[in-house]
């Protein structure tokens, strides 16, 4: 299944400009919640959901396959799972 709505955070936002909404993880993740309405953040939000649960046993390298050209983890010293984990608390806020 695509993720269009991950896509869309980690290639918009998480890429190599990020800095140009915030200095961390959690305030890009801010900018993208005050910028689109609770529908497209619920989608995000399920969206993870099934990502995760689509890799219950090569998270991180199904992650990485699919986004390590925009953004990885690990440089934030988070793992795939602790990102997305923030990423939805973050989201549900």
């Amino acid at each position: 299944m695509p993720f269009p709505h991950l896509d869309n955070f980690i290639g918009a936002y998480l890429n190599q400009d990020y800095a140009y909404y915030a200095d961390t993880v959690e305030g890009v993740i801010d900018v993208y919640r005050a910028e689109f309405d609770r529908a497209d953040i619920d989608t995000l939000r399920q969206e993870i959901a099934h990502f995760i649960r689509e890799h219950p046993d090569d998270l991180d390298e199904a992650f990485h396959a699919a986004y390590w050209y925009d953004f990885d983890p690990t440089l934030w010293n988070m793992t795939t799972r602790q990102f997305l984990d923030l990423l939805d608390a973050r989201l549900r806020m």
